[in-house]
């Protein structure tokens, strides 16, 4: 009977020591995800290199958009940036030319409103853009149709030493998009605006 008393009593001193420490050892105490904790696991990179069409520096397309991250961010706070979402009006080329008068573009230009999904920012910094089904952002571009190439007519006119090129130009735009903290924050992007005709003159 001594016996099996001092085995209990050893016993329970175990299990009041192996008790205590996981009480004082917070390493092991079971904590249950919060909702932050949902939204910033699996954090999605964004690369502009493996979506862009002709080295642009956006995508339109990408198979890799955090859809889910993206709406439970927007379904927390769904009237904050209502006043950034929207889309640009395409300008008919009539309207910018006048058709009594016998106007020459120097330059082809593409114009078209797009949706970009990535981006890359001010900064050099590629980041997902906000655009889903309800909240969208249009961007209008303006895109060379012959980069790099002469001007339209004005060779024939400018002085045998300069010659002229057709040169795309780009311009900033604030976005909603996803921070690195998977927050929606406003960043600026680039985009291509219009195409100028340059002139240069040749270095003997």
């Amino acid at each position: 009977m001594l016996r099996i008393g001092v085995l209990s009593v050893i016993y329970l001193i175990i299990v009041r020591e192996l008790t205590s420490s996981r009480i004082t050892n917070t390493d092991d105490i079971i904590r249950f995800p919060s909702e932050q904790d949902c939204v910033t696991t699996n954090r999605i990179i964004a690369n502009v290199k493996d979506c862009a069409e002709n080295n642009q520096t956006y995508c339109t397309k990408t198979d890799n958009y955090p859809t889910r991250i993206v709406q439970q961010l927007l379904d927390r706070q769904p009237h904050k940036y209502d006043d950034v979402f929207g889309s640009d009006m395409m300008t008919e080329i009539e309207t910018r030319f006048d058709p009594n008068q016998d106007e020459v573009e120097l330059c082809e230009t593409y114009e078209d409103v797009i949706f970009p999904i990535i981006g890359t920012n001010s900064m050099g910094v590629d980041r997902f853009i906000i655009n889903t089904p309800e909240k969208k952002q249009g961007v209008r571009i303006s895109m060379c149709g012959n980069a790099g190439i002469e001007c339209n007519i004005l060779n024939k006119i400018v002085a045998n030493d300069y010659v002229t090129t057709c040169k795309q130009q780009f311009v900033y735009r604030e976005l909603v998009a996803l921070g690195d903290n998977n927050q929606i924050i406003k960043d600026k992007f680039e985009f291509p605006a219009c195409c100028s005709c340059a002139l240069y003159k040749i270095k003997n």
